[in-house]
Protein backbone atom coordinates (compact mmCIF):
# COMPACT_ATOMS: atom_id res chain seq x y z
CA UNK A 1 0.00 0.00 0.00
CA UNK A 2 2.91 2.30 0.59
CA UNK A 3 4.41 1.58 -2.52
CA UNK A 4 1.58 2.68 -4.41
CA UNK A 5 0.86 5.99 -2.56
CA UNK A 6 4.51 6.48 -3.20
CA UNK A 7 3.98 5.27 -6.92
CA UNK A 8 1.06 7.67 -7.50
CA UNK A 9 2.97 10.62 -5.21
CA UNK A 10 5.75 10.14 -7.95
CA UNK A 11 3.27 10.25 -11.10
CA UNK A 12 1.51 13.43 -9.79
CA UNK A 13 4.49 15.32 -9.04
CA UNK A 14 5.71 14.44 -12.22
CA UNK A 15 2.78 15.53 -13.79
CA UNK A 16 3.02 19.26 -12.06
CA UNK A 17 6.68 19.08 -13.00
CA UNK A 18 5.66 18.76 -16.97
CA UNK A 19 3.17 21.39 -16.67
CA UNK A 20 4.72 23.82 -14.68
CA UNK A 21 7.83 23.25 -16.94
CA UNK A 22 5.24 23.51 -20.12
CA UNK A 23 3.98 26.77 -19.11
CA UNK A 24 7.40 28.49 -18.07
CA UNK A 25 8.27 27.74 -21.49
CA UNK A 26 5.15 28.91 -23.39
CA UNK A 27 6.20 32.48 -20.99
CA UNK A 28 8.92 32.81 -22.19
CA UNK A 29 8.06 32.45 -25.86
CA UNK A 30 5.66 35.34 -25.71
CA UNK A 31 7.64 37.48 -23.50
CA UNK A 32 10.55 37.27 -26.40
CA UNK A 33 9.41 41.03 -27.35
CA UNK A 34 9.52 42.59 -23.79
CA UNK A 35 6.50 44.64 -24.96
CA UNK A 36 4.27 41.94 -24.60
CA UNK A 37 5.76 41.10 -21.19
CA UNK A 38 2.82 42.35 -19.19
CA UNK A 39 0.04 40.61 -20.96
CA UNK A 40 1.97 37.48 -20.89
CA UNK A 41 2.28 37.36 -17.09
CA UNK A 42 -1.37 37.86 -17.19
CA UNK A 43 -1.98 34.65 -19.36
CA UNK A 44 0.10 32.55 -16.97
CA UNK A 45 -1.68 33.32 -13.67
CA UNK A 46 -5.05 32.74 -15.20
CA UNK A 47 -3.93 29.69 -16.54
CA UNK A 48 -2.96 28.75 -13.11
CA UNK A 49 -5.84 29.94 -11.87
CA UNK A 50 -7.84 27.56 -14.33
CA UNK A 51 -5.64 24.59 -12.76
CA UNK A 52 -6.72 25.49 -8.94
CA UNK A 53 -10.17 25.77 -10.22
CA UNK A 54 -9.76 21.76 -11.37
CA UNK A 55 -9.21 22.20 -14.77
CA UNK A 56 -5.67 20.55 -14.43
CA UNK A 57 -5.92 18.61 -18.02
CA UNK A 58 -6.52 21.99 -19.81
CA UNK A 59 -4.21 22.73 -23.31
CA UNK A 60 -1.56 24.98 -21.84
CA UNK A 61 -0.77 26.26 -25.11
CA UNK A 62 -4.14 27.32 -26.66
CA UNK A 63 -5.33 28.69 -22.81
CA UNK A 64 -2.46 30.65 -22.53
CA UNK A 65 -2.63 32.49 -26.47
CA UNK A 66 -6.61 33.04 -25.56
CA UNK A 67 -5.78 34.69 -22.28
CA UNK A 68 -3.43 36.66 -23.86
CA UNK A 69 -5.54 38.06 -26.76
CA UNK A 70 -8.31 38.40 -24.17
CA UNK A 71 -6.22 40.56 -21.81
CA UNK A 72 -3.58 42.02 -23.48
CA UNK A 73 -5.00 45.61 -23.62
CA UNK A 74 -6.62 45.50 -20.21
CA UNK A 75 -3.37 44.01 -18.88
CA UNK A 76 -1.24 46.87 -19.52
CA UNK A 77 -3.93 49.13 -16.96
CA UNK A 78 -2.37 46.82 -13.94
CA UNK A 79 1.29 45.91 -15.17
CA UNK A 80 2.31 49.34 -16.91
CA UNK A 81 2.02 51.49 -14.00
CA UNK A 82 4.39 48.42 -12.05
CA UNK A 83 6.62 48.52 -14.78
CA UNK A 84 7.23 52.30 -14.36
CA UNK A 85 7.78 51.99 -11.09
CA UNK A 86 10.07 49.22 -10.97
CA UNK A 87 12.88 51.30 -13.74
CA UNK A 88 11.91 54.20 -11.39
CA UNK A 89 13.05 52.51 -8.11
CA UNK A 90 16.02 50.32 -9.86
CA UNK A 91 17.23 53.89 -11.11
CA UNK A 92 17.19 55.34 -7.59
CA UNK A 93 18.85 52.18 -5.79
CA UNK A 94 21.72 52.36 -8.51
CA UNK A 95 22.34 56.50 -8.34
CA UNK A 96 22.37 55.98 -4.33
CA UNK A 97 24.24 52.77 -3.85
CA UNK A 98 27.73 53.81 -2.54
CA UNK A 99 26.84 56.78 -1.26
CA UNK A 100 28.10 57.40 2.24
CA UNK A 101 26.47 61.12 2.94
CA UNK A 102 24.13 61.19 5.92
CA UNK A 103 21.36 62.57 4.25
CA UNK A 104 21.92 60.18 0.84
CA UNK A 105 22.08 57.32 3.14
CA UNK A 106 18.63 57.71 4.74
CA UNK A 107 17.05 58.35 1.40
CA UNK A 108 18.97 54.96 0.26
CA UNK A 109 17.32 53.06 3.28
CA UNK A 110 13.90 55.04 2.56
CA UNK A 111 14.28 53.88 -0.94
CA UNK A 112 15.04 50.32 0.04
CA UNK A 113 12.01 50.22 1.86
CA UNK A 114 9.88 51.71 -0.60
CA UNK A 115 11.09 48.70 -2.57
CA UNK A 116 10.23 45.60 -0.01
CA UNK A 117 6.83 47.42 -0.12
CA UNK A 118 6.68 47.47 -3.98
CA UNK A 119 7.53 43.76 -4.18
CA UNK A 120 5.01 42.69 -1.35
CA UNK A 121 2.46 44.69 -3.92
CA UNK A 122 3.21 42.99 -7.05
CA UNK A 123 3.32 39.55 -5.89
CA UNK A 124 -0.45 40.22 -4.79
CA UNK A 125 -1.19 42.50 -7.75
CA UNK A 126 -1.71 39.79 -10.14
CA UNK A 127 -2.94 37.02 -8.41
CA UNK A 128 -6.14 39.24 -7.16
CA UNK A 129 -6.24 40.74 -10.75
CA UNK A 130 -7.16 37.90 -12.36
CA UNK A 131 -9.43 36.82 -9.85
CA UNK A 132 -11.37 39.27 -8.88
CA UNK A 133 -13.01 42.42 -11.14
CA UNK A 134 -11.83 45.27 -9.17
CA UNK A 135 -10.26 49.18 -10.40
CA UNK A 136 -6.91 49.24 -10.70
CA UNK A 137 -6.35 51.53 -7.51
CA UNK A 138 -8.63 48.60 -5.75
CA UNK A 139 -5.83 46.00 -6.53
CA UNK A 140 -3.06 47.79 -5.63
CA UNK A 141 -4.33 48.74 -2.45
CA UNK A 142 -5.67 45.06 -1.99
CA UNK A 143 -2.73 43.61 -2.61
CA UNK A 144 -0.62 45.84 -0.22
CA UNK A 145 -2.96 45.76 3.03
CA UNK A 146 -2.94 41.67 2.67
CA UNK A 147 0.78 41.50 2.20
CA UNK A 148 1.17 43.52 5.33
CA UNK A 149 -1.50 42.32 7.45
CA UNK A 150 0.00 38.60 6.95
CA UNK A 151 2.91 38.84 7.93
CA UNK A 152 3.59 35.41 7.72
CA UNK A 153 2.26 34.43 4.14
CA UNK A 154 3.99 37.07 3.18
CA UNK A 155 7.26 35.77 4.12
CA UNK A 156 7.05 32.51 2.75
CA UNK A 157 6.51 34.06 -0.68
CA UNK A 158 9.53 36.20 -0.70
CA UNK A 159 11.24 33.13 0.95
CA UNK A 160 10.11 31.14 -2.10
CA UNK A 161 11.41 34.02 -4.67
CA UNK A 162 14.52 33.80 -3.28
CA UNK A 163 14.94 30.26 -3.13
CA UNK A 164 13.85 29.95 -6.48
CA UNK A 165 16.17 32.91 -7.72
CA UNK A 166 19.14 30.90 -6.08
CA UNK A 167 18.50 27.50 -7.20
CA UNK A 168 18.33 29.53 -11.38
CA UNK A 169 21.79 31.06 -10.30
CA UNK A 170 23.34 27.93 -9.54
CA UNK A 171 21.75 25.95 -12.49
CA UNK A 172 21.02 28.58 -15.27
CA UNK A 173 19.37 25.59 -17.21
CA UNK A 174 16.42 25.25 -14.83
CA UNK A 175 15.28 28.73 -15.20
CA UNK A 176 13.95 27.95 -18.72
CA UNK A 177 11.44 25.32 -17.09
CA UNK A 178 11.03 25.97 -13.32
CA UNK A 179 11.75 29.84 -12.86
CA UNK A 180 8.33 32.32 -13.17
CA UNK A 181 5.99 29.46 -13.27
CA UNK A 182 6.90 28.21 -9.93
CA UNK A 183 7.33 31.76 -8.31
CA UNK A 184 3.33 32.44 -10.05
CA UNK A 185 2.19 29.29 -8.82
CA UNK A 186 3.22 30.38 -5.16
CA UNK A 187 2.26 33.37 -5.46
CA UNK A 188 -1.29 32.56 -6.40
CA UNK A 189 -2.02 29.60 -3.60
CA UNK A 190 -0.84 32.23 -1.09
CA UNK A 191 -2.63 35.05 -2.24
CA UNK A 192 -5.97 32.84 -2.72
CA UNK A 193 -5.31 31.27 0.53
CA UNK A 194 -5.35 34.59 2.02
CA UNK A 195 -8.01 36.62 0.28
CA UNK A 196 -10.66 34.28 2.02
CA UNK A 197 -10.59 36.97 4.92
CA UNK A 198 -11.86 39.45 2.23
CA UNK A 199 -15.09 39.57 0.57
CA UNK A 200 -15.66 42.89 -0.97
CA UNK A 201 -14.81 41.64 -3.85
CA UNK A 202 -16.37 40.00 -7.06
CA UNK A 203 -14.90 37.02 -8.39
CA UNK A 204 -13.98 36.69 -12.07
CA UNK A 205 -16.22 33.94 -13.21
CA UNK A 206 -14.65 31.22 -15.06
CA UNK A 207 -15.05 30.58 -19.44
Amino acid sequence: MEKKKFSEAIIVGTEWAARLATLNLVFILFSIPLITLIPSLVALFEVIRSWEKGNKKIPIFKTFFYEFRKSFWHSYKVGLPLLLISVVLIVDIYYTAGQTSDGLLILRYAIYTLTLLFSIMVLYSFPIFVQYKLPIYKVYFLALTIGLTQPFVTLSMLLTVAVVIGVNVFWPALSFFFSVSVIAMVAFKMASHSLQKYDTTEPVPSE
